[in-house]
């Protein structure tokens, strides 16, 4: 089964590479796009081709620059003979059913709205150290912002999981958040439930170049082509989507990088950290030393490795 997903993983990286990584004018996106139109035309009703193409006058579409969704079954279904498209839109919703704007009543008994998502707001008052909410402190910086999508300043010990700019439009999100963002943040919280630090905050200059970064890549993306959920305002700054493939989401969490945080009460854990370089610099001391009197001593190393041979042939016989 691990095998499975992981299968399921290296297709989706390849599709990114392919498709949707680059900037715009891709050529391969170009040649999928076409693809999937020669499907639609192939699998949908006729007089629903031209409505179900998606054409934004009012910008610079390009394949990819909204998410895009792989038919299941869909095209098919509206072959059905209790199955209808309308595009007219909706006037208002009446006690039984829905007024179209071309004036057209239809009786529902279940109604499903479905109208996009809302991802540039944070409508819980969470105020911080700084005495700001994490509402004001993104509208302060034109939208949501978060160092690694996990924290953000002024607010210690606060971590966001699907936060600003951790989703990916090619991947799973279940491998991005429970795999490499909440073990992320359990790494942050572990000295913290030891005991061994009050609390950690990240400073405003790493989250400063952090999101430099990441807005210097979307700005050339194909997300910038068009208006999207995942802008601020639909035209806004891309707060929403992960600007490269998952394999180096991955890399970059793997473990958290200590001098980007303000620690508090960390007197023994600062010990402990100093404790360990120590260990692990003697380490690496130790294996260069040992490469080094190796190449100074061949013949000996080669000794070593006869002698290690014999007792191996000793104790075994």
């Amino acid at each position: 089964m691990r095998l499975y997903r992981w299968s399921i993983v290296l297709e989706r990286e390849t599709s990114y590479f392919s498709i949707i990584g680059g900037g715009l004018n891709n050529k391969r996106r170009d040649e999928f796009a076409r693809v999937l139109d020669k499907y639609r035309q192939d699998t949908a009703p006729k007089e629903y081709h031209d409505r179900l193409k998606p054409n934004y006058a009012h910008c610079r579409l390009e394949f990819g620059c909204k998410r895009f969704v792989i038919d299941s079954g869909y095209y098919e279904a509206l072959h059905l003979p209790n199955n209808d498209l309308n595009f007219d839109g909706i006037k208002e919703v009446t006690e039984k059913g829905i007024l179209t704007r071309k004036g057209e009543h239809f009786e529902f008994d279940v109604i499903i709205s479905a109208t996009g998502f809302v991802v540039d707001q944070y409508p819980i008052p969470i105020r911080g150290s700084d005495g700001i909410t994490v509402q004001q402190y993104y509208r302060e910086h034109d939208g949501p912002t978060a160092y690694r999508g996990t924290t953000i300043p002024g607010f210690p010990n606060f971590f966001t999981v699907q936060g600003p700019n951790t989703a990916t439009g090619h991947g799973s999100a279940v491998f991005t958040q429970r795999h490499r963002f909440i073990r992320y943040i359990v790494k942050m919280l572990d000295p913290v439930i030891k005991g061994l630090v009050s609390s950690f905050e990240v400073t405003h200059e790493a989250t400063d170049v952090w999101n430099e970064r990441i807005q210097k890549k979307l700005e050339t993306s194909v997300w910038s082509g068009c208006q999207s959920w995942y802008r601020v305002g639909h035209t806004g700054k891309n707060s929403a989507l992960w600007p490269g493939p998952l394999i180096e989401q991955w890399w970059l969490l793997r473990y958290p990088e200590w001098t980007h945080y303000h620690a508090e009460g960390a007197d023994k854990w600062k010990a402990r950290q100093i404790q360990r370089r120590i260990w692990r610099t003697a380490g690496f001391a130790s294996i260069a030393a040992a490469i080094v009197w190796g190449y100074l001593h061949p013949q000996d190393v080669l000794l070593v490795m006869t002698q290690g041979k014999d007792l191996t042939f000793s104790v075994f016989h």
